[in-house]
Formats: structure tokens, C-alpha cells, sequence
């Protein structure tokens, strides 16, 4: 018995919409999910159908960014899951420092795909200067940080917080990398300075390369099985030998010739260096970032 669900015309319709207007490629979403969060935006303005809501959707400025909002997976927190931090630093780290040492280019290079407002990506910088300044401080560090939603890019970039977010943040670190004002805190600036955000939505190529480590944690969960299948051969293509990948907890990978369980408690992967061929290399056309 097939389990493909039937055709459904309107979502059809919906998807090459945004697609041609606003340039929102939702191909690659898993079926499910895509009717879930659109039922959430369809229950708002009490739309009867996917026609209707398409209608609203056309017609409403507005509306747009509030359906790309419940599209987007923002749930993000400084040292979110601590033993995975603790577990990079005892396991990951050491390995990439000991692979880095026969390169010409002493950088250390890390990719938070998905990044929403930042505090994954402000936490892989506070722990990486951590380690490499005491183990190996001639050692640059950068963090590449993407997200497709320009709403959290922009709040990334500023690294102000509600107080309440830095509770999680080890001490030590909290006083090293965190100013606090009555209500909010900000990331310091040396920290900002190694962090670069841009947009990206992970169904394109990739504008990075050589990279050590890729943090893209709880998002794929919402991609179809061709597409995680497609991200991870971009991820593949643009990462160093020996390089690692961090998914979610509830993310793995199944039978793969491009990566390795390396810890299956915390999701680490590593990449198995060899030719991938149907992998997407680095988009030649799109800006690299270096």
C-alpha cells in the first residue's frame, strides 16, 4: 500500500507563489510540517482554505513576514544541552586542533547553519576562544552564522538579550564575554568580532568552505528525506578533512558513505574524507565567505 499523500493542488499553488514572488523556495519542506505551520496562519485569519489564505497572502503585506515567522525554527539559547559543549571540548576540539597543526592557515572555521538569533553561535565563540586561547592562541577563530529569517539575523548581529537569557552561561564566561544592564545583556565586543552573519537557506549551495565544525541542530527534522539527503552532501562538500557536524538530539544519520557516528549520545559526526560525487560544491557564482 503507498503512504504518498494524495495531490494537493492549492498547496501546489501556494508554494509556486512564494516562489515567484517572493523567492521562497518551499520544495523542500516536509508535507507535514509545511500544512501544520500553515494551519496556523490559516486559523488567524479563520481561513476556510488554502485558496483563501493564499488570497489573504496576496493581497496582505503583512502577512508574509508573519508566515515566514511560523515557518522558521527559532527555539535557541546560550549552552542549550551543556554536556554537548562539554563533550566538544573533551572529544571534538582536541581532534581539530591536532588535524589544524599541518596547515599553512592557522584558523579554526565554524558554520552555525541555522542560527536564528545567535546564542548558539555567541556560545561556540565563547567556548572555542576559551580553548584554543589557552591551548593554542596563535589561532584565529571564525564563526559563520546563517538563517534565512533577516528579523533574527539582525537581532543576532546586535547580541542584546533579555537578562533572563544568560542563565545557562557558565560564570566564568558570563564575566569574561557578557556585559549586564538592568534587563538585558550584550555580548562584548572581541565576541562579536569573531562571529559573521549573513542569509542562507540551506535548500542552496553553500558560501562557505573549509570548515572544521557545522552546528545545524534541530532544523533538518523539518526537511523531506531527499532534501536532508541534498544539505548533507552540501555540508560534506564545503567542510576540511576530518571535519565535524553537530545535529539535534532527535536527528540522525542513517546509512551514509559521507559520515561517521562519532557520538551517538550527543549527534557528533564526522566527515569521512573521500570523493562525493552528486555532492554540491561551494555555489562558484555566489560570494565565498573566507
Amino acid at each position: 500500500m503507498s503512504l504518498t499523500p494524495p495531490p494537493n493542488p492549492e498547496l501546489d499553488e501556494l508554494k509556486r507563489y512564494l516562489r515567484d514572488r517572493h523567492g521562497v523556495d518551499l520544495s523542500h519542506y516536509n508535507r507535514s510540517f509545511l500544512e501544520r505551520r500553515l494551519g496556523i496562519r490559516m486559523r488567524h485569519h479563520n481561513a476556510e482554505s488554502l485558496g483563501r489564505y493564499l488570497k489573504i497572502l496576496s493581497e496582505n503585506k503583512q502577512e508574509f513576514p508573519q508566515l515566514l515567522n511560523v515557518l522558521s525554527v527559532n527555539v535557541t539559547e546560550f549552552f542549550r544541552d551543556g554536556a554537548l559543549y562539554d563533550a566538544l571540548r573533551a572529544k571534538v576540539l582536541p581532534v581539530i586542533e591536532r588535524v589544524s597543526q599541518s596547515r599553512s592557515s592557522r584558523e579554526i572555521r565554524v558554520w552555525s547553519a541555522g542560527c536564528a538569533s545567535g546564542q548558539e553561535a555567541y556560545t561556540l565563540a565563547m567556548l572555542l576562544d576559551d580553548y584554543f586561547g589557552r591551548h593554542s592562541p596563535s589561532w584565529k577563530v571564525r564563526i559563520y552564522a546563517s538563517d534565512i529569517q533577516e528579523a533574527f539575523l539582525h537581532e543576532a548581529k546586535a547580541g542584546r538579550y533579555p537578562k533572563e537569557k544568560a542563565a545557562q552561561i557558565p560564570p566564568e564566561f558570563r564575566r569574561r564575554y557578557v556585559a549586564e544592564a538592568a534587563g538585558s545583556i550584550e555580548v562584548c565586543p572581541s565576541l562579536k568580532g569573531m562571529v559573521q552573519f549573513f542569509k542562507h537557506d540551506l535548500a542552496t549551495p553553500p558560501t562557505v568552505e573549509l570548515v572544521d565544525l557545522v552546528f545545524c541542530r534541530n532544523v533538518m527534522i523539518y526537511f523531506s528525506l531527499d532534501s536532508k539527503d541534498h544539505i548533507l552532501r552540501r555540508f560534506h562538500g564545503c567542510m576540511a578533512s576530518g571535519a565535524f557536524l553537530v545535529l539535534g538530539g532527535s536527528e540522525i544519520i542513517l546509512k551514509s558513505d559521507l559520515f561517521e557516528l562519532a557520538d551517538d549520545w550527543h549527534k557528533i559526526y564526522q566527515r569521512i574524507d573521500q570523493p562525493h560525487p552528486g555532492g554540491d560544491q561551494p555555489n562558484a557564482g555566489a560570494r565565498t565567505h573566507r
